[in-house]
């Protein structure tokens, strides 16, 4: 297999060396272990007992954490759909609507049902038009949707400054 690179942040790589046999050899002081599966797919075993299950396209499929609580990630062609956790008795799910390639809500259902939503707005006519103008933060009431909160997103006019993409406030 080809070296592999997992980002684990904006500002953290892990890097792992193909060993010829099938295996990864982790550098620069990577705890983590990168095992390949006999379907094509990837296993990164984390140092605290974790683990994140890779397709053999690099999408995430599945994350536990280090007490065996596992969340699947489905996707709908290039976006995530839903991330899901459950127990086989409840059931939490993260559901995401997409439009332009924007994540445009975010809706959180225990065991079936709505409970709370967060609606992204975005500016009109920025580069991409992708910097964030509002996230609208709202709670099902049984047959409607409420407004609990709204933040608010300012940016600098310029071309870059740095690290937080222009961000100028959030209020």
């Amino acid at each position: 297999g080809a070296n592999m690179i997992y980002a684990a942040g904006p500002m953290q790589m892990e890097y792992f060396v193909a060993d010829g046999g099938g295996g990864y050899s982790p550098l620069y002081y990577v705890r983590s272990k990168l095992v390949e599966e006999g379907d094509g797919t990837f296993t990164l075993h984390e140092p605290d007992g974790g683990a994140r299950r890779f397709a053999s396209t690099g999408r995430v499929t599945a994350i536990r954490d280090a007490f065996g609580h596992e969340a699947t990630v489905s996707y709908s062609g290039t976006e995530v759909d839903e991330v899901s956790v459950g127990d086989g008795t409840d059931t939490a799910v993260y559901a995401y609507a997409w439009s332009d390639g924007l994540v445009r809500s975010v809706t959180f259902k225990l065991n079936g049902g709505d409970v709370r939503r967060v609606v992204y707005g975005y500016y009109a006519g920025d580069a991409a038009g992708s910097n964030l103008k509002s996230a609208v933060i709202e709670r099902w009431t049984g047959s409607a949707w409420e407004e609990v909160e709204t933040k608010y997103f300012r940016y600098h006019d310029v071309e870059s400054v740095g690290d937080n993409q222009g961000l100028l406030w959030l209020v």
